[in-house]
């Protein structure tokens, strides 16, 4: 059975934490931990958008940049994160910035109004190799096209940046590969990431350094790891 833990504090110190304690702990198998490990993450996007308190410059989103991008590969094989169409260059211009490949997240009805129209595509920056090309799977799309409803999911959970948890599910799936990994998500937010981890059946571990959103997650988390995942529900369909 699957099951999820919660923290409520700083995501990136976490990791530097869970490393440590992995390598002091289980010296001989800390590489293996981190190769079914996978971290799937929103963090803030650098556009001064009010976060419960974090102040969302492009400045401290370079500072997150930076502190995210020396440890991710130190515990986990695979990182996807979703960022702005404009900020995803923040990323690249770091020098250990640069992904391996840029996903995208489509909607056709427009996440919302840009400097060109209506902008209908998020990027998602993956870092890692492939995961079903790394074990012979054959190749996957690149791309979700998304035509569930978005309205409603920032007012329902007071979150600026709220994502539904169909474009959660398909981006583990993507980075899972067929495997059952433990997917952490440092930028935990309302626990999209973890409500897409229960359904799928894996273990979830999330931060969140706002306790206001920390005590939402909670509650969802609690709630849908008590259901029955994606795969009992077909089971018994």
């Amino acid at each position: 059975m699957s099951s999820y833990k919660l923290e409520h504090g700083d995501g990136i110190d976490y990791l530097h934490k869970l490393y440590a304690l992995t390598h002091a702990t289980f010296p001989t198998t800390a590489s293996s931990q981190a190769n079914s490990t996978i971290i799937i993450t929103d963090p803030p996007y650098g556009l001064n958008v009010e976060y419960d308190g974090y102040n969302d410059t492009e400045g401290n989103l370079e500072v997150i940049a930076v502190r995210l991008l020396g440890v991710w590969n130190k515990v986990a094989r695979n990182m996807a994160l979703f960022t702005g169409v404009t900020t995803m260059f923040t990323w690249n211009k770091l020098a250990l910035g640069a992904p391996d490949w840029v996903l995208s997240w489509v909607r056709p009805a427009g996440n919302n109004r840009s400097k060109y129209g209506f902008q209908c595509w998020t990027p998602i920056l993956a870092y890692g190799k492939d995961p079903f090309l790394a074990r012979g799977r054959g190749a996957r799309p690149d791309t979700y096209v998304d035509y569930s409803p978005l309205h409603g999911v920032v007012e329902k959970y007071d979150h600026p940046c709220s994502k539904p948890t169909s474009v959660m599910t398909w981006l583990i799936q993507r980075m899972a590969g067929e495997q059952d990994v433990l997917v952490i998500d440092p930028f935990c937010g309302t626990g999209s990431t973890g409500v897409a981890c229960a359904k799928l059946g894996l273990d979830f571990i999330g931060i969140e350094q706002s306790a206001k959103y920390c005590a939402i997650a909670e509650e969802r988390l609690a709630l849908a790891y008590s259901q029955k995942t994606l795969f009992e529900e077909l089971s018994n369909a």
